[in-house]
């Protein structure tokens, strides 16, 4: 009688080899999603700041009778975290760069870690739109209803592309 050796057959290693590829080839693409909205949600959030400090920065230039300047989308850099700003002048007086950069000087919103190698932050590039109904680009308006702020993915594969912060406080997301 011949004793057997202790250890698998080939034929049992390649059915464990064969069941973890089919499990890795479910869970990467789950994965994959679940990391780009993750992404997603974190601009989300940052999107909802700033539209609401950019709200809070039109309502006092209102309060003031002035209306926010600019006829084009402003793109939002860390330089404007950084530029020195007198917080003590008028906002009646501050041109469209000046007051994107009082958002953060004067702390309607807190300063954003943007990612390290561009001007943007989990992968989105944010804009600041003007107050007139845009026709082109994320700040194109949504059934009549301005955008105040918007963002774009840089990534051009992924799952969600754009969002709206709308006049109204509500979100539109684009894919």
């Amino acid at each position: 009688m011949r004793s057997r050796k202790a250890g698998f057959t080939l034929v049992e290693m390649l059915v464990v080899v064969v069941i973890a590829a089919a499990v890795v080839l479910l869970a990467v693409p789950s994965y994959k999603r679940t990391q780009s909205r993750a992404r997603y949600d974190a601009a989300k959030g940052l999107l909802i700041d700033l539209g609401m400090a950019v709200l809070s920065l039109q309502g006092d230039l209102n309060a003031a009778n002035v209306s926010y300047p600019g006829s084009s989308a402003q793109k939002l850099t860390p330089s404007m975290q950084t530029s020195a700003l007198n917080t003590d002048a008028s906002v009646t007086t501050l041109n469209v760069t000046q007051l994107n950069t009082a958002l953060f000087a004067r702390d309607y919103i807190p300063k954003i870690n943007f990612d390290t190698s561009a001007d943007t932050y989990k992968g989105y590039t944010f804009y600041i739109c003007p107050s007139t109904i845009s026709n082109s680009g994320c700040c194109s308006g949504y059934n009549s209803t301005r955008t105040v702020v918007c963002m774009q993915d840089t990534n051009a594969d992924a799952s969600y592309q754009w969002g709206r912060f709308l006049e109204d406080t509500s979100l539109v997301r684009g894919s």
